[in-house]
């Protein structure tokens, strides 16, 4: 008797395939967004077909079926740690209930479970032909959005091959399996992702900023929560990523920011064409019409006219839109504005812009955009891309009611932040050290600091161009170095980030890997 955990293959196209890895999870044709090409998955309403041992050729043609440039591929899974309700399907086509883990036998053929998958479960891509693997290396080139440098690929035979006969495609009981099922847009999963990593990368500007980052992965400590607290829509920001709203008796200006939110995740799973800033402007407007606080009114119509007028010539510099709105509503609409893309946010500074007003404005950036939209840049490390995809992953059971869980979590990204102003470490001497001749190296001279006790005497100062010779009778001992967190955490605070490999040499030094 075997476990689940063996190899389970996913079968689809090299386009599919490359959607999926940008959302970071296999889904059924409603999470494509009409860029879906068929493949087995496509009558299966929301379920996801994970052929054992081989794939039969039937699947495989259905998978390269609607366009002649399409080519096969077959996605390795490991279901080990994933535990709920499946469909099995034999060898004879038959299907019948099922529970993860379970034990199979050699007349097992398939699994159908439930979508999405996180794609951190897929261990390997494997392709028939050599060229159909260059094609699609070649493709996902030109994505920003996808990295295949942590991902095994390899051309081979081996599963394209299945030892016994399949029956595929199933038909007699299609109609029982997805009866109750309803195949939609991974939207919650996308807009939770997409908040997570811009608020990953935005930790590192400051301690709040740590503290929401901290919040919203579910690690954040009672200063975390209490810090948040003082604004009323961050506040929420917890209760939003738990359940996709505030908690009831909100204030108003919280219930509208995570009513902008929520309006995003809806028109993706209403398949809406409209742009994003037309979605945020019709719920305002919509909201406006039924908002019964005579106070918060006039602000919210001003708020409104101006979103409206920064596409105009009369709307004024981004300083006089910001002393007209203040907070974590208004000045988060605005620059929602007044910025494309979430890397413009994130390179964005203001004197007038608080850490809670960019805080705020980095949800919405990622809500709207979703993880899906996110550059590589702002998808590293792997450590982050695995930490999100199973939050996305969680979100969408939550969202769907669908009975699977995986056991374990990936350990969350600790932000650079996060470990450098750890209060309660004491760094030795070995690790200033270390992170001074990293420091030394990289030209933040001023993070530097170096002490040098003199014995008592007369010295001789001799002045050059080239700076100050101390001349002194007698050994001296050599300087102590070490480093300047304050000076150190402002340098990390900046965008563009600090390159990959210095931050992975900090880290290192600092006993820490992400």
């Amino acid at each position: 008797m075997d476990t689940a955990s063996q190899t389970w293959l996913l079968a689809t196209n090299h386009l599919n395939l490359l959607h999926m890895l940008a959302a970071g999870m296999a889904m059924g044709p409603a999470g494509f967004a009409g860029k879906y090409y068929r493949d087995p998955s496509g009558e299966l309403s929301g379920l996801v077909p994970l052929f054992r041992d081989g794939v039969p050729e039937a699947a495989i043609q259905q998978a390269v079926s609607e366009q002649t440039h399409l080519r096969p591929c077959i996605a390795e899974i490991d279901l080990t740690g994933l535990s709920g309700q499946v469909h099995v399907v034999s060898r004879n086509g038959e299907v019948s209930s099922g529970a993860l883990p379970l034990h199979i036998d050699s007349e097992v053929s398939a699994l159908l479970v439930g979508a999405p998958l996180p794609m951190t479960l897929v261990k390997r891509l494997v392709f028939r032909l050599p060229t159909d693997r260059k094609e699609f290396e070649a493709s996902a080139h030109s994505f920003a959005n996808i990295d295949l440098t942590d991902l095994s690929i390899e051309t081979s035979e081996q599963f394209f091959c299945p030892e016994h006969p399949v029956v595929w495609p199933l038909h007699g009981q299609l109609e029982d399996v997805t009866r109750d099922r309803i195949d939609q847009p991974s939207a919650r999963g996308e807009a939770v992702g997409g908040c997570l990593a811009m608020l990953y990368h935005l930790a590192n500007r400051s301690d709040r900023c740590c503290s929401a980052y901290r919040v919203a992965s579910g690690a954040g400590t009672s200063d975390d929560y209490v810090a948040l607290q003082q604004d009323a829509v961050l506040a929420e920001l917890a209760s939003w990523v738990e359940s996709g709203q505030p908690r009831p008796g909100s204030p108003v200006q919280a219930r509208l920011f995570w009513g902008v939110a929520e309006a995003f995740v809806t028109a993706s799973l209403s398949g809406s064409a409209e742009s994003p800033l037309d979605v945020v402007l019709g719920f305002l407007d919509g909201q406006l019409a039924a908002l019964q606080d005579a106070r918060y009114r006039p602000r919210l119509e001003q708020l409104i006219s101006d979103m409206r007028s920064t596409f105009g010539l009369g709307g004024g510099t981004i300083s006089q839109l910001f002393e007209r709105h203040k907070g974590t509503l208004s000045r988060p609409l605005l620059l929602f504005c007044l910025r494309e893309h979430c890397v413009d946010l994130l390179e964005f500074q203001h004197p007038s812009l608080n850490d809670e007003e960019l805080i705020a404005a980095a949800v919405l950036f990622g809500v709207r955009d979703g993880w899906i939209a996110l550059p590589v840049e702002l998808r590293t490390s792997k450590a982050l891309s695995q930490f999100v995809e199973q939050k996305m992953f969680e979100a969408e059971c939550n969202q769907r009611s669908v009975r699977l869980s995986l056991d374990k979590t990936p350990i969350r990204p600790v932000p650079l932040r996060e470990l450098l102003n750890d209060r309660g470490s004491v760094w030795s001497e070995s690790r200033n050290a270390s992170l001074a001749r990293i420091a030394s190296r990289i030209g933040w001279q001023d993070c530097v600091v170096s002490r040098i006790r003199l014995p008592q005497g007369q010295y001789r100062l001799n002045i050059s161009d080239d700076g100050i010779e101390v001349v002194v009778r007698g050994d001296v001992r050599p300087p102590d170095v070490e480093i300047d967190r304050g000076g150190l955490l402002k340098k990390i605070s900046q965008w563009p980030p600090v390159l990959r490999d210095v931050e992975n040499e900090v880290r290192s030094a600092l006993g820490s890997r992400d």
